[in-house]
């Protein structure tokens, strides 16, 4: 029980690094992308905690890619697909203070039936986090996503099967979240990914 709490404090202080952290250095990322997940046993899960965490990968990725255009809006929409909406509102307590490229940072929970183009249109994504799994509803938002979504920061969580769509993956790999990039999407959309995430991230 000691171990666990003190795994879940260790975890706790490297999220208050990274999401809290006011400047990136090497160190603090080799921290971040190194942290293993043996607190998340199937059987003993903190959830709080584990979504603490998924915050700081969302705002971190977030962090650095650049956007093909720049950012021109009043705020970096977040949009996370989250069935129970637990996962968006600790990412927007987590970010209520926080800023990407400078800019203050919405949070918006999507369900599965805002994949359609009208309805996908009108949030204004800047990254979309897919803490759902929306396989089955694949032949409903790959049309959203070929006419609206190229501009768009597609991440999946460990927790669904990797979509289509996304540019970076988070896998659980012997207790750690391991980021992959799908380096053939990333080239068509033009994204600029900096150099600490492209040293840690691995290729598809």
């Amino acid at each position: 029980m000691g171990s666990f709490l003190w795994q879940r404090k260790a975890i706790n202080q490297c999220v208050g690094v990274v999401v809290l952290g006011a400047s990136l250095n090497l160190a603090r990322v080799v921290l971040f992308y190194a942290m293993p997940l043996s607190a998340y046993a199937a059987q003993s899960i903190d959830f709080s905690a584990y979504n603490k965490l998924q915050a700081a990968y969302i705002y971190k990725i977030a962090s650095l890619v650049s956007w093909p255009q720049g950012i021109e809006a009043s705020s970096f929409t977040i949009c996370v697909l989250d069935a129970d909406g637990v996962l968006s509102g600790a990412l927007r307590r987590a970010t209520s203070d926080r800023t990407i490229k400078n800019i203050p940072i919405s949070v918006i929970r999507l369900g599965v039936d805002d994949l359609n183009t009208s309805s996908f249109s009108s949030k204004d994504c800047h990254m979309v986090y897919i803490n759902q799994d929306v396989t089955v509803a694949e032949e409903e938002y790959g049309p959203a996503f070929e006419e609206l979504g190229r501009d768009v920061l597609w991440v999946a969580s460990p927790l669904v099967n990797s979509p289509s769509v996304s540019l970076f993956d988070l896998v659980l790999e012997e207790d750690k979240i391991v980021i992959y990039i799908n380096t053939e999407r990333m080239a068509a959309s033009h994204f600029v990914v900096a150099s600490p995430l492209l040293y840690f991230a691995k290729p598809r």
